[in-house]
């Protein structure tokens, strides 16, 4: 980095074509650079069975760029890893006494929201 980019007295003009490394980002480019990337969220459903350990796993689609979130109809699921597009969860059910109970052998259904 230049020391152009650490004096404060330098005024350097924001960076309307955000390619300029080191030199802030115009606000209204960025603006508009995200306006025109097109982000589709995209759904898919699994039916799974915990094993013994309360643990189930989802391979992911092959369009899978990002996971965004899980949701599932009687559990929380943590994710506990995430190996070569799978990932393996711990599944838990109702709190009682300030414990978390495990579900085993139980099917439940797991929506992955993902980019």
């Amino acid at each position: 980095m230049s020391g152009a980019a650490n004096n404060p007295y330098v005024v350097t003009p924001p960076d309307k074509t955000l390619s300029v490394e080191g030199v802030a980002a115009d606000a209204k480019a960025v603006g508009d650079a995200i306006k025109a990337t097109e982000l589709v969220v995209k759904h898919k459903l699994y039916n799974v069975t915990t094993d013994q350990y309360s643990q189930t796993s989802i391979s992911v689609p092959n369009d899978c760029t990002a996971a965004l979130y899980f949701t599932c109809d009687k559990a929380l699921v943590w994710p506990r890893n995430f190996t070569n597009g799978t990932f393996i969860f711990q599944c838990f059910g109702k709190i009682t006494d300030q414990v978390l109970n495990t579900l085993p052998s139980t099917n439940l259904s797991i929506n992955l929201y993902y980019l």
